[in-house]
């Protein structure tokens, strides 16, 4: 996969609000702190997290920001259809009812098909706005939990990583002293439309023990397709466009960079020699969604067995099959293409170096994308809003590429943008090639100044990428990326100890009695948790925890729900104390 074809629509992040996002977060970091200390750990009753109107109204402003937005689903539902606050509102309100009553049904998915760079199509799956707002409620809940799980090697689709994460170590592994000569090039065949649903479940309820969100997620799974008016049942696969699709597919290959660090990501500088003497080879896992690479060293035929094996692993226990054709194993001196990257290492005066660059069919694309902006079919913009427009593309490509050895490619895309740039401008003005030169190109940068607005054409390679090939791998160094859902006051390791600060784990909390189940109790139970602690009154206990009405609630008579479950009347008790309380 490409880096700049990935799955459809791009997974939105919720953006969250100050005043909303504190308790959600808490909740969230709550769950993350509870996932990192117990490897073991299940998590119950989470479902309730689902309904609340503060996580619905997040996860509703984070699929309406998206650019996906603009597309309905089979409701005909679009993001414009949501523009008032009022509609909002109402939106939230009728999906909350849905959640908390347990009558929500997701709706079928619609399949388009986009273009890939290849010439081929990649089909995609549409869901409603309404089903988009539950599966990030869902990726919210989640995601803290497994992120506890997932290894540093995973970088894809997965908060603060990037494709940098991937493909920068390789100036480290691929040197002249480490000398990880071997890239073993791993290609999943249709990995999000072949995941085996029982296998995915399997692996989400190694931590997920709550029955109401495995049976949504299910149901997820198995909603039926419709392609061109004809409806059809899913059987396996993820559909590619949905919001929880990503992180589902991340939590799947996960087996499978558990399978590597077992076997060869754990074992110690010592194993790792002997390992050589024996004429194994050892690896390095760098994966970025379904798209992977082991960086290897050792004989050629001990990577052919690293190869062998990693792919009957996917053939018995994930169900999915590797290319023939594109699974192969390279070496570094002959360069191969990862995530828009092209990587190889160089002989150069003072030894050995690698060289990562962009792609040249990155730099065509480039080269279409200007000559897309800069054709006869925009002669009616303005130079000034055109040079804007041209400096978002440029800035984006050579922010992208800014951490590897691409002056070369930014002097290239600097000389193809200055040239289509005179093309359109001549041929708007009908102005020769002479008189831009003199109007507009001023030492060596392109200026317009016209009707008193000023506007400069970006130069990728005035202010980018300018470090040598040796100074990268002097440059790069691992950096440890924490949790993001684990606040840095957490101690240094990301994990407090158990008398720090309260964890919010909301499958420690009793579920709600029907008689209590109301908006006033439930608010004002929460709010009693966080006041306590988060833990028994009594004993500190975390487990079970329940709210005790000091006042008791008063039998067969109608009460104001507002006096009786107030916070000042509300206590934090576990089952065992509040059990041993006397019943009056």
């Amino acid at each position: 996969m490409d880096s700049n074809n990935q799955l459809g629509e791009q997974s939105p992040n919720p953006v969250v609000r100050k005043d909303e996002g504190r308790a959600i977060l808490h909740i969230q970091s709550g769950l993350a702190i509870a996932a990192t200390r117990r490897k073991d750990k299940q998590f119950h009753n989470l479902y309730s997290l689902l309904w609340r109107r503060e996580w619905l109204q997040t996860a509703l402003e984070a699929v309406l920001d998206n650019a996906g937005a603009k597309t309905s689903g089979v409701d005909g539902v679009c993001g414009a259809d949501l523009h008032e606050p009022s509609a909002r509102a109402r939106f939230v309100e009728e999906l909350r009812t849905e959640l908390k009553q347990r009558t929500y049904r997701p709706s079928p998915v619609l399949r388009k098909y986009i273009p890939k760079a290849n010439g081929k199509e990649r089909p995609i799956g549409i869901p409603t706005i309404k089903d988009r707002v539950v599966q990030m409620v869902l990726k919210m809940v989640l995601e803290p939990i497994f992120e506890a799980d997932f290894l540093p090697n995973s970088n894809g689709f997965r908060p603060e990583r990037s494709t940098l994460e991937c493909v920068l170590p390789m100036y480290r592994y691929g040197n002249s002293h480490n000398l990880y000569q071997w890239i073993i090039e791993g290609d999943i065949e249709g990995c999000f439309d072949n995941i085996d649903h029982g296998i995915l479940m399997e692996a989400v309820q190694k931590r997920i023990a709550d029955n109401s969100i495995l049976w949504l997620i299910r149901r997820f799974l198995k909603a039926p397709v419709i392609d061109e008016g004809i409806q059809t049942k899913t059987r396996k696969g993820t559909p590619q466009g949905g919001v929880l699709s990503p992180l589902l597919a991340n939590i799947y290959l996960n087996e499978f960079d558990q399978f590597w660090y077992e076997n060869w990501g754990r074992l110690t500088a010592d194993q790792r020699k002997k390992r050589q003497r024996h004429g194994q080879a050892n690896c390095v896992l760098f994966r970025y969604a379904d798209d992977f690479i082991l960086s290897a060293r050792g004989t050629e035929e001990g990577v052919n067995a690293v190869m062998d094996s990693i792919r009957s692993f996917f053939k018995s226990k994930l169900r999915l099959d590797l290319s023939t054709d594109k699974t192969r194993v390279v070496r570094l001196e002959e360069g191969f293409s990862f995530l828009g990257f092209h990587i190889q290492r160089v002989h150069l005066d003072y030894g050995e170096c690698v060289r990562i660059r962009p792609t040249q069919r990155n730099l065509y694309r480039l080269r279409n994308k200007l000559q897309s902006m800069l054709g006869p079919a925009a002669s009616r913009d303005e130079p000034h809003m055109k040079i804007a427009a041209l400096n978002r593309v440029l800035r984006g490509w050579a922010n992208y590429y800014t951490s590897v050895n691409s002056y070369q490619q930014f002097r290239t895309g600097d000389f193809l943008a200055e040239r289509l740039f005179c093309k359109w401008y001549c041929r708007k003005y009908k102005v020769s090639v002479r008189k831009f030169l003199a109007e507009v190109l001023s030492n060596g940068k392109v200026v317009v100044q016209r009707g008193g607005v000023k506007a400069e054409l970006f130069r990728m390679a005035s202010s980018k990428s300018t470090h040598t090939i040796r100074n990268h791998e002097l440059l790069w160094r691992y950096r440890s990326i924490r949790n993001p859902y684990i606040s840095q006051d957490h101690t240094a390791t990301g994990i407090p100890e158990e008398n720090d600060d309260p964890i919010i784990d909301a499958p420690n909390i009793q579920p709600l009695a029907p008689a209590y189940n109301g908006e006033i109790y439930s608010s004002n139970r929460h709010l009693a948790f966080d006041r306590d602690g988060w833990k028994c009154a009594r004993c500190g206990s975390r487990e079970t925890l329940q709210a005790h009405h000091i006042q008791r609630v008063p039998r067969g008579m109608v009460f104001d729900p507002k006096v009786v479950h107030r916070v000042e009347n509300l206590q934090t008790l576990c089952a065992k104390c509040h059990s041993r309380l006397p019943r009056n």
